[in-house]
C-alpha cells in the first residue's frame, strides 16, 4: 500500500509541475490537527486504501484523500464508489494542497501497529445486496498517466498496470456514435463485487479468477437499456466485431440501445443533501447523461419520479432565493413539510436542471412518490438509496 501511495504522491507532484488546472481530490476526511490526519491516513492504509494527506491553507484543515485527478468525471466516479464502500461523507475538492509525505508516522513499523488502537472510520457494514468496489482498484486502474520530464513519469512507467489491454467501445446502435460511460466487470452475474473501467479508453484488465476465464460485463448508461453479457478473457479478440489495436489491445464493441416508451431509468448517482432538493455536486455527471439523451432525440418525453427514505414529515431545505442546484446556501429556505412534498421538489430540481440547459418544459412531467416505493429497509445501512430519482420514458 505504501508503494501505491508513492505513485499517487508522484502523480500529485506531476499535476502540479505541469501547471494544469487545479486537480480534483477525492477526500475521505478533514482534520484540524495534523497528527489526526496522519493516523487517519495510516488507518486507511490498513483498510487497503492508498491514502495521502495534505494541508488546505485556506480552510486550515488537513485533507486525507484516496485519489487525485485532472479529470472531474473520473474523480466523481471514484467518489461514487468510495461512498458505496461506506465513506458516505467523502467529497471531491478542487484546489491546491501542501503535500505531506506518503508515510506520515516515521516511528511506526507498519500501518497495523498505528491503527491497532484507533477507532475504525465511519463506514457502514456491507450487506450482501450492496455492490462494492475497491477504491484501491479504482485508483490503480483509472488514475491519470501524466507525461512529464519529472520523476513522476518514471514512476508511472515502472508501475504499468498488470493484465491485458482492452478498449470497451461503447456505441449507440441507432447512430453508431460513441457513448460516454463505464463498464463493470464481475466474476459472474451474481457477484457482488466488480471492477469499473472507463469506456472508449485504453485500460488494463487482469484475468478473472474463475475456472472458465470469463468476465461478466455490465454497462448501464443513462438513456440506454442496461447491457449484461460476458466474454472469454483469453480469446476476446476472436469475438464478433472485436479488433486488435496498435498497442495489441483488444477493442470490444459494447452496443447500447436507447430506452423506449415504458422504460424506467434508475438515476443511481443522483443524490441530494439530507432532507433537501439540492443535488450533491457529484450528481452532475449522471444528469449530463440524461440531458444528452433529451437533446439527442427531441421526441423523448419523460416523467420524473422523486422518492424519499420513509414517509414521515420532516424539515425540508429548498432552493429559496438561491439558483444553485448543486450547493447549499444561506439563501436556501427551510420549512416543515411532508415526504411527498420533498420527493416532488426533488423531481422539480431534475426538471429545472434540464430546462435550464435547453430542454422544453412541456417534455417533462414530475411526480412526488414520497416513501411509498422504498427499495430498502428504511433503517438498514442502504436506507439512503431510497432517496432517489427514477425517470419514466412516456414518449420516444
Amino acid at each position: 500500500m505504501i508503494r501505491k501511495s508513492l505513485v499517487l504522491f508522484c502523480l500529485v507532484l506531476a499535476l502540479q509541475v505541469k501547471g494544469q488546472n487545479l486537480p480534483y481530490y477525492v477526500v475521505i476526511g478533514a482534520y484540524a490537527v495534523e497528527s489526526n490526519a496522519q493516523r487517519a491516513t495510516l488507518q486507511a492504509h490498513a483498510l487497503n486504501y492508498p491514502a495521502l494527506y495534505g494541508f488546505n491553507a485556506e480552510k486550515k484543515f488537513f485533507y486525507v484523500y484516496v485519489r487525485v485527478s485532472s479529470d472531474k468525471d473520473a474523480a466523481l466516479v471514484t467518489l461514487s464508489d468510495i461512498r458505496r464502500e461506506g465513506f458516505r461523507d467523502a467529497w471531491v475538492f478542487q484546489g491546491s494542497l501542501n503535500y505531506a509525505a506518503p508515510n506520515p508516522i516515521a516511528t511506526a513499523n507498519t500501518a497495523e501497529e498505528v491503527t491497532a488502537s484507533l477507532p475504525v472510520p465511519t463506514q457502514s457494514t456491507p450487506s450482501d445486496d450492496n455492490v462494492q468496489v475497491s477504491a484501491a482498484d479504482v485508483v490503480s486502474i483509472n488514475d491519470d498517466i501524466v507525461k512529464s520530464d519529472s520523476s513522476a513519469a518514471d514512476a508511472n512507467t515502472a508501475t504499468k498496470p498488470a493484465g491485458r489491454g482492452f478498449v470497451f467501445k461503447l456505441m449507440n446502435t441507432a447512430t453508431g456514435s460513441p457513448v460516454t460511460g463505464m463498464v463493470r466487470l464481475q466474476e459472474s452475474d451474481r457477484a457482488n463485487q466488480f471492477r469499473p473501467f472507463v469506456g472508449n479508453s485504453l485500460v488494463y484488465v487482469v484475468p478473472p479468477a474463475n475456472k472458465n476465464k470469463r468476465w461478466f460485463l455490465v454497462c448501464q448508461v443513462v438513456g440506454f437499456r442496461p447491457l449484461r453479457t460476458y466474454f472469454d478473457y483469453e480469446n476476446a479478440s476472436e469475438l464478433d466485431g472485436a479488433t486488435v489495436g496498435a498497442e495489441q489491445e483488444v477493442v470490444l464493441p459494447v452496443p447500447l440501445e436507447r430506452v423506449k416508451r415504458g422504460d424506467y431509468i434508475e438515476m443511481d448517482e443522483t443524490r441530494f443533501y439530507n432532507n433537501s432538493c439540492i443535488f450533491t455536486p457529484e450528481s452532475e455527471r449522471e444528469l449530463k447523461e440524461l440531458l444528452a439523451m433529451m437533446h439527442e432525440n427531441s421526441r423523448y418525453k419523460i416523467r420524473i419520479h422523486g422518492h424519499t427514505n420513509g414517509d414521515q414529515g420532516r424539515d425540508i431545505v429548498s432552493l429559496g432565493e438561491s439558483t444553485d442546484l448543486f450547493h447549499t446556501s444561506t439563501l436556501n429556505k427551510k420549512h416543515p413539510g411532508t415526504a411527498k412534498e420533498l420527493s416532488a421538489l426533488r423531481a422539480e430540481s431534475v426538471k429545472k436542471y434540464l430546462v435550464d440547459n435547453g430542454i422544453e418544459e412541456n417534455r417533462i412531467a414530475v411526480k412526488g412518490e414520497g416513501g411509498v416505493h422504498m427499495v430498502f429497509d428504511p433503517k438498514s445501512t442502504l436506507a439512503s438509496m431510497n432517496d432517489r430519482i427514477e425517470v419514466e420514458i412516456t414518449k420516444h
